[in-house]
């Protein structure tokens, strides 16, 4: 089972701060008869594997952040032939291998027996027998094709206990043995977060390298968001349902406040058109219930604020409206996102999660059954490339040849792929089968340095001299120095030297985008879960219908536009806040100005003093109400004051950052409550760009607000 990324929140202000500094500043012609690999066969079945559908098999619980950490991974279940039986049924390995290379097939519970021994060796204190034995567990890993390379086999359990380990380390000061075990860890499970983020922290623990904690964080962000499939559902999920949530924030934040500023003039535009006799509390009473009215009708938390936007519509400025056009999008778009988040939520129990961790965990025995059990012309490719991976591992190279073949027939056009056609014909003892294989791969993809190391390695080895590594070969991999050396630690032997595995070359990965997989491939709860929030949010409407139902708001606001041009609502006077309007004011009252205030302010010698201080003591009340009220919006929340001003620009900029990072906090917060992949630091350490940027605006947005309500 994939183990998801865990690790701890960030240990002090350095790390947050180095995370914002971070994020501110920041195939081909065959040699022989192609026939003989590619012919059709049926992939072996695993150990427990049935004719069920792909969910019948239990799956291991996954740790929470809060479970203390296991002292070792969990154990394999034995295989009928001991601890390096083969996967599948047992039996005789499939092929021959090449003069010097070892084909035994290795298994899981293999590596856990070296495990155990290192464990042992741990336990007994002695500093050269617990190396001896850590480098007896890391051959072990080589062996099994762990080789440290992005997208690749990966040994996610070694690498969690290591990570624990160095932890351990770091708190005792033993930051030696913390950056061998991270290095080692790293090379296990390249897509582990865990592994650079412990590494900043190990560099912070020094007070001096701070470019080294920097670089880490960098690698730490880089391996989440590229590299580690939880790492980009989590992420994307918490940016879905964040946005979602914010857009429902905002969309009830800006009607209360359109609401309570308009509800003024629509009761006296409709007391205008009522018959002589109604009162006006009569009238305010009358739209107190129409404005409570979707309340009561149950039209729910959208389309009751859109609804009171509509009431308002024809009384907001034309700032005003462009900040409620942008949120209408959002309403529209919610039941979108909640779709794409209900599908990302149920991701640990979909069938992408099995491929993926079929694919990348060495440990993911059962996983592999799971797909084993199915036939193989409804295998996708990363499901093919898991089963090749795996017969390769367990020496059946007839199998992974086939399965590699029929990724050829799928992807001609793949290195990759033409990449491990080469390495099983070069393990089988072809070499001139392995070398134009190769030349394939490297002509489809000129970046793969997979293709360009193993040229290298077919030449060192070929006793005859014939083949030859291209010279793009050869400056393709000087130019990727890493990347060699790690291929060298797993594969590279002289030529006369003999291979004690059969990982003789370096295996090419295929780069897949694991979001793409997750959301078109759903678990079995992703429906569930859709329908009970479009439930409670759109009353039960389908997601495409409730999309357009809210899209329609859109709509009556533009025929509103366009069918009430002449019609001249009535506007809040400049001075005293009360209605006005040409269509019953006189017409030498100028615009903005009330009958009332036109009398005792332009004709100053008609009006009696008395009823002059009482107008200009409303003035003041007014202006007094208006500045308490746009003061405490804009301290409630970024860019309401300006709302209610009537105002826009970048005020809106800040109203919608101040949604958008409480919307990721709550979304963030509620993730480990909702799923079985739990928040690690890394998602919080990307929120913090956010939180902080949403902050600085809402300092600038208050400190506008104030100054505009002096």
């Amino acid at each position: 089972m994939m183990a998801s990324i865990r690790a701890r929140r960030c240990s002090g202000p350095g790390a947050c701060i180095l995370t914002l500094a971070v994020w501110m500043g920041a195939a081909g012609t065959w040699a022989q008869d192609p026939s003989e690999y590619i012919e059709e066969i049926t992939p072996p079945r695993g150990p427990g594997a049935t004719d069920r559908p792909d969910r019948d098999r239990p799956r291991p619980k996954k740790k929470r952040d809060g479970d203390k950490p296991a002292a070792r991974p969990a154990r394999a279940a034995p295989t009928p032939d001991g601890a390096d039986a083969k996967l599948g049924a047992p039996g005789d390995l499939d092929g021959e291998g090449a003069e010097g290379v070892d084909l035994t097939p290795r298994s899981y519970a293999g590596l856990v027996e070296r495990w155990d021994a290192r464990l042992l060796a741990v336990q007994s204190g002695e500093v050269s027998k617990e190396r001896r034995a850590e480098s007896e567990l890391i051959n072990g890993t080589r062996a099994f094709g762990v080789q440290g390379v992005p997208y690749g086999p990966q040994a996610l359990d070694f690498a969690w206990a290591f990570v624990h380990e160095a932890q351990k380390a770091r708190g005792v000061g033993d930051a030696e043995r913390a950056e061998r075990l991270l290095h080692t860890a790293g090379e296990w499970a390249p897509s582990l977060a865990a592994v650079p983020l412990e590494r900043a922290r190990l560099a912070l623990s020094d007070k001096t390298d701070v470019f080294g904690a920097l670089g880490a964080m960098i690698d730490a962000v880089t391996t989440h968001l590229l590299r580690s499939p939880d790492g980009q559902v989590r992420s994307t999920l918490v940016l879905s349902a964040g946005v979602a949530l914010s857009g429902l924030i905002l969309l009830w934040l800006v009607a209360l406040v359109v609401v309570w500023r308009t509800f003024p003039m629509l009761s006296y535009d409709v007391l205008t058109v009522l018959p002589r006799g109604a009162a006006q509390w009569q009238v305010m009473v009358l739209m107190a219930l129409l404005v409570a009215a979707p309340l009561v009708a149950g039209l729910g938390p959208v389309f009751t604020p859109l609804l009171w936007l509509t009431l308002s519509w024809v009384y907001l400025s034309r700032r005003t409206r462009q900040t409620v056009v942008l949120i209408g999008v959002l309403a529209a778009l919610t039941p979108l996102l909640l779709d794409v988040s209900a599908r990302l939520l149920s991701y640990p129990d979909s069938l992408a999660q099995v491929r993926h961790g079929a694919r990348i965990d060495v440990a993911g025995a059962d996983l592999r059954a799971q797909l084993l059990a199915r036939p193989p012309e409804q295998l996708e490719v990363i499901e093919l490339a898991a089963l090749a991976d795996d017969a390769f591992r367990q020496g059946q190279l007839d199998v992974a040849k086939q399965l590699a073949g029929r990724l050829n027939r799928r992807l001609p056009d793949a290195g990759w792929v033409k990449n491990d056609l080469g390495a099983i014909a070069g393990v089988t003892g072809r070499p001139d089968v392995a070398h134009a294989e190769f030349q394939s791969a490297l002509q489809k993809d000129p970046d793969l340095v997979a293709a360009g190391f193993n040229l290298s390695v077919s030449a060192l080895r070929d006793p005859t001299g014939r083949l030859q590594a291209p010279k793009e070969a050869v400056a393709l991999v000087e130019a990727h120095l890493e990347d060699r050396e790690r291929m060298r630690n797993v594969t590279f032997q002289a030529g006369d030297k003999a291979v004690p595995h059969n990982q003789l070359f370096a295996r090419a990965a295929p780069k897949v985008w694991w979001l793409e997989d997750a959301v078109t491939d759903p678990g079995p709860g992703a429906e569930q879960v859709r329908d009970e929030w479009l439930g409670a949010l759109f009353m039960g409407l389908s997601r495409n219908v409730a999309a357009g139902a809210a899209g329609g708001a859109l709509l009556g606001w533009l025929l509103l536009t366009l069918f009430f041009r002449r019609f001249e609502p009535s506007r809040p006077c400049e001075r005293c806040g009360q209605p006005s309007s040409p269509r019953y004011d006189a017409a030498d009252v100028p615009a903005g100005t009330c009958a009332s205030c036109f009398h005792v302010f332009y004709r100053s010698g008609q009006v009696d003093a008395k009823v002059r201080v009482q107008k200009e003591r409303q003035v003041r009340d007014h202006r007094s109400r208006e500045s308490r009220a746009t003061r405490l919006l804009a301290l409630v929340f970024a860019g309401a004051g300006h709302v209610w001003m009537g105002q826009g620009g970048w005020a809106v900029l800040g109203l919608l950052l101040m949604a958008l990072s409480v919307g990721l906090g709550a979304a963030a917060y509620a993730l480990p409550r909702l799923t079985v992949m739990p928040l690690v630091a890394i998602d919080v350490a990307l929120l913090v760009p956010v939180l902080v940027v949403g902050l600085v605006l809402y300092l600038l947005t208050v400190r506008d607000a104030f100054a505009r309500s002096e």
